[in-house]
């Protein structure tokens, strides 16, 4: 792909519209020169591991009631061993949304250890709360 490049434009304008336009010193440009296509090489999706990872942490974060309860269940299973809350959290994740996302993805597809580690983050008050 290839991306025209205008180093410097020059142009009349009369009315709303341009009525003429003269294009000088016209440059072609691979389009790898520009910052987006590097991001192409990433290979996650949306920075998670794959989609099934980041649409359930997408709707534990934006619908209020899961995030209310995810955020409860925090608070009921305390804050000291990672195993215990990543067997709660899938648990209640099969409980809550059955077998797949509302969008589909199936739960047997999550990284749980990167879920975990995002609500986590998420709940890290609680963490502190909890081990205080």
């Amino acid at each position: 792909m290839i991306v025209v490049v205008a180093k410097a434009a020059t142009s009349t304008i009369t009315g709303p519209y341009p009525q003429s336009v003269n294009i000088v010193n016209l440059v072609v440009a691979p389009t790898s020169t520009f910052c987006y296509n590097a991001r192409m090489n990433d290979t996650t999706y949306n920075g998670y591991t794959n989609r099934a990872t980041w649409n359930l942490l997408l709707w534990i974060s934006n619908d209020e009631c899961a995030y209310t309860f995810f955020r409860d269940l925090y608070y009921r299973i305390g804050g000291e061993v990672i195993e215990e809350r990543e067997t709660a959290v899938m648990g209640a994740c099969r409980e809550w949304f059955g077998s797949t996302t509302p969008d589909g993805d199936r739960l047997d597809d999550v990284c749980w250890e990167e879920a975990i580690e995002h609500l986590d983050e998420d709940f890290e008050e609680i963490i502190a709360e909890i081990l205080a």
